[in-house]
């Protein structure tokens, strides 16, 4: 834009006596335009990509978001699943010696 705005202060006034040699230098200038034109829409472009770039990474930010705290989620449910079956493992294999007790006792008193 400022490329812009220095080309144009670059022009010179038209008079009547510049007409003919104008003619010229319009051709120039409006290269210059259609230049900067060109130029003016590559920058444009350029910022209609990055502001749909920045929302693009706003919203895989927020899904990073949501999965890190479903991720957290999960593993406290699997730390305390781990627990629950390491104290139904424990009890297991308690009822297990106390079954093998009872039975050792029956054992002995029925062979009396």
């Amino acid at each position: 834009m400022r490329e812009l705005n220095q080309r144009f202060r670059l022009l010179p006034c038209q008079t009547p006596s510049t007409i003919t040699s104008n003619r010229v230098f319009t051709i120039f200038n409006f290269a210059n335009f259609t230049h900067l034109l060109s130029h003016l829409h590559r920058e444009l472009s350029l910022g209609f990509r990055n502001e749909k770039l920045s929302k693009l990474n706003v919203a895989l930010r927020e899904q990073l978001e949501e999965s890190q705290k479903t991720n957290e989620s999960l593993t406290n449910d699997l730390q305390k699943l781990a627990l629950d079956w390491q104290q139904m493992r424990d009890e297991m294999l308690e009822k297990e010696e106390e079954w093998k007790e009872e039975e050792q006792v029956q054992v002995v008193l029925f062979c009396r």
